[in-house]
């Protein structure tokens, strides 16, 4: 028996020895493959689920937090904002492909968590698919709203429920990091917006915006990144958060100069 437990201990010691790294390096690894691989869905859920953090819980403490992160609301600037008649080269016709039928693939094809009205993407998937007629009455009614938010003038009190987000408090690990889930519905009409506006948005960013439907946009910044820290001819910057120099022992911050 004790020959038995010295071969298991011989064999549980050469295994930890020939670990590569600690876990947070085995995971920053990992998730960098997967970003520089094109899997960013896959990247952020090995974070979420093997991660340090978490969501917090809704406490004060939490709550205070979150209130003084929040930025103060403020008047958008006049030069932001388009008023009178619509553009004249911009015509109701563009959005006549807003039917019950895009409105169901691009439910169909929603993913992620809900917000506040707790109505998730499977449920979204069921009810636009599931019932028959009255499927196709929802999903026509969703395209009626779609067509009339992207070519009438539309109070923006009646559009509160439809933009709030559900809060959620991440922990920081320090820190908290405040995170607004949108509405399922609400991202189901920008999906269907964006699919029969996809070349104009194209042709009015440029390369501003590279989640704007390029192919392989966000990729491209990435490795173009990569490329730019690995050469030797560049400098770099480093942004180091003050909140986390501030919880660093006493030994081990250095001065301004230093940094």
């Amino acid at each position: 028996m004790r020959e038995l437990v010295r071969e298991a201990q011989t064999c549980q010691d050469r295994l930890k020895a020939g670990a590569s790294g600690s876990d947070d390096e085995a995971l920053s690894k990992r998730f960098a493959a997967k970003v520089f691989g094109g899997s960013f869905k896959a990247a952020m859920s090995l974070i979420a689920e093997k991660g340090k953090g978490g969501v917090l819980p809704l406490d004060d403490a939490t709550k205070r937090e979150m209130q003084a992160k929040h930025p103060k609301p403020q008047e958008s600037p006049p030069d932001s904002l388009i008023t009178g008649d619509i553009p004249a080269d911009t015509h109701a016709i563009l959005f006549t492909g807003l039917d019950g039928e895009l409105i169901r693939k691009c439910a169909q094809r929603a993913s992620g968590s809900p917000g506040i009205s707790q109505q998730e993407d499977k449920l979204w998937h069921k009810m636009v698919s599931s019932f028959k007629e009255t499927s196709s009455n929802l999903c026509a009614a969703v395209a009626a709203l779609a067509r009339r938010l992207s070519t009438k003038a539309v109070d923006p009190k009646g559009l509160e429920a439809l933009l709030a987000n559900r809060g959620v408090a991440l922990d920081k690990n320090p820190g908290v990091r405040p995170i607004g889930v949108g509405e399922m519905l609400r991202r189901i009409l920008g999906k269907a917006i964006m699919s029969v506006t996809i070349d104009d948005v194209q042709r009015a960013v440029g390369s501003l915006q590279l989640c704007a439907g390029h192919p392989a946009g966000v990729e491209a910044a990435i490795h173009a990144m990569r490329a730019f820290l690995e050469s030797g001819d560049n400098d770099g910057i480093l942004l180091i958060s003050t909140e986390s120099i501030a919880k660093l022992p006493c030994g081990t911050r250095s001065s301004p100069a230093r940094r």
